[in-house]
């Protein structure tokens, strides 16, 4: 290889560096050497070659306070999470309130998080600053490694700032990883509710038709934030929506597009809500912008902050609303141009070349479910183990898978193409005696010949064919 392929520039100066490869193909072998150039050219080290991994089956895994599934707690589900999966693994999270901590480790890649709906699947905690050791660490829910995705899910932290003692700061959701997406997921807390903290390296987040709810300065950090559709909800008198700390060489920091700002009337203390800030600028070089956004009467006409740092940009562009009117903001904001809006795509924002240590352009895409249901049919027992034909039979999209269990059992329900390859697994839990049907969606699906395998402990285990037809 030479610096005439694919290559990638990690640096100046003398000392250690590391290397993001990026795409590289599953099963393939490759060769890679290190170079330098300087004013007289370039060198080369040593060619290493490697083989790069079989892509892993993918995985769903259910958590259930009940016992159903194969965790009772959200954590527990974490924790059993292989490192480095090279496969995609799924958490699906049944309604209910989990009181938890929680912490996913950042070697612990390829994780979705699901819930069938954020209104009854909430994941909470009632952590603080003061007891905690700092805010950072004030979380209910840690989210560290790269590829993450989260669905139908809300994040919780339950301290109140109202005085009461101090350090009250308790955030809902830290982020700490590169290329994370939220879609339909509620954060709720007061203040800091929300930390975009790339702690060990600006990360880019994508948040779709999500929900955040705070009070003072309830969206901060260094990561890259495009808020795409959002509701960002203020719910205390005189507070901030956001304090970024945007690093100097990033091109982007936290971006709200098409987002609907809303106030309540009356605060959690009693006071009415009558102002608030969009934002004030705490570390770093901080970088926020409002696009067609649709901003209430309680904002304050000054609509921005001064405070420890200035901003390297506030901007709003093409607000709408009663609270929209710029001719009396700060003067440390501006409205965008039409140029300078044109910038702001989820292509440009999520590129390779808005900071310079991503290796990779970044396009996140919400993951489409194949499966949708599992109920049970009936009070009925039967009597023997069944797998019965899909309905219907050929199929487009949608098709229904029913299996009859005389016990209790641990089932797996695994779907196959016809070259005997696994593309998806559709239960892999504890179910109880009965009639069970799952709902398969295969819009994902190319058409063609599937099979579909169940097991049933060491008591059973029998193969079915199906038609998909587009």
């Amino acid at each position: 290889p030479t610096i005439e392929d694919s290559k990638t520039e990690d640096g100046s100066g003398i000392g250690e560096f590391t290397s993001l490869m990026y795409p590289l193909m599953p099963s393939t072998q490759y060769w890679v050497r290190a170079y330098a150039t300087n004013s007289v050219g370039t060198e080369y080290g040593g060619t290493k070659g490697f083989t790069t991994q079989a892509p892993s089956p993918d995985v769903i895994k259910v958590v259930a306070q009940d016992g159903s599934g194969d965790y009772e707690t959200v954590q527990a589900a974490f924790d059993d999470v292989p490192d480095n999966y090279t496969g995609s693994w799924t958490i699906y999270v049944k309604p209910g309130t989990y009181y938890e901590k929680l912490f996913l480790d950042r070697n612990k890649i390829n994780v979705t998080l699901k819930g069938d709906d954020p209104l009854t699947t909430i994941l909470t905690y009632d952590d603080y600053a003061g007891k905690a050791g700092g805010t950072s660490m004030s979380y209910s829910a840690a989210i560290d490694p790269d590829d993450f995705t989260a669905v139908n899910i809300t994040f919780q932290n339950t301290v109140v700032n109202d005085g009461s003692f101090n350090d009250q700061q308790g955030v809902a959701l830290r982020v700490n990883g590169d290329r994370q997406a939220y879609y339909n997921c509620r954060l709720l807390g007061y203040q800091d509710t929300y930390y975009a903290w790339g702690g060990r390296a600006t990360g880019r987040t994508y948040m779709k038709n999500c929900y955040v709810e705070g009070s003072v300065d309830f969206i901060f950090g260094r990561n890259i934030v495009l808020f795409d559709s959002c509701e960002i909800h203020i719910n205390r008198n005189g507070g901030t929506l956001t304090a970024a700390s945007t690093e100097p060489e990033t091109k982007f920091g936290l971006v709200f597009s098409d987002c609907i700002i809303s106030a309540d009337s009356i605060g959690f203390n009693g006071t009415p809500i009558t102002s608030f800030l969009l934002g004030r600028p705490w570390q770093q070089s901080p970088r926020t912008v409002f696009i067609r956004c649709e901003e209430p009467a309680s904002l304050n006409p000054a609509g921005w902050s001064t405070w420890n740092v200035p901003p390297a940009l506030y901007a709003e562009y093409q607000c709408y609303g009663p609270g929209s009117d710029h001719s009396n903001r700060i003067n440390i904001s501006r409205q965008l141009s039409e140029d300078e809006a044109l910038e702001y795509t989820l292509e440009n924002i999520f590129s390779k070349d808005s900071h310079p240590a991503f290796a990779f352009d970044w396009a996140p895409e919400e993951p489409e479910s194949t499966i949708t249901t599992i109920e049970k049919t009936g009070e009925a027992i039967p009597k023997t183990y069944q797998l019965f034909q899909n309905y219907p039979n050929p199929f487009n999209p949608t098709t229904s898978i029913q299996f009859a269990l005389p016990k209790d059992g641990f089932v797996t329900l695994t779907i196959y193409n016809a070259l005997g390859q696994q593309v998806e697994s559709l239960v892999n839990q504890k179910l109880t005696a009965g009639f069970h049907l799952i709902t398969l969606d295969a819009a994902r699906f190319s058409s063609g010949v599937y099979f579909y395998r169940i097991k049933i402990g060491d008591d059973f285990q029998q193969v079915k064919k199906m038609l998909l037809m587009k």
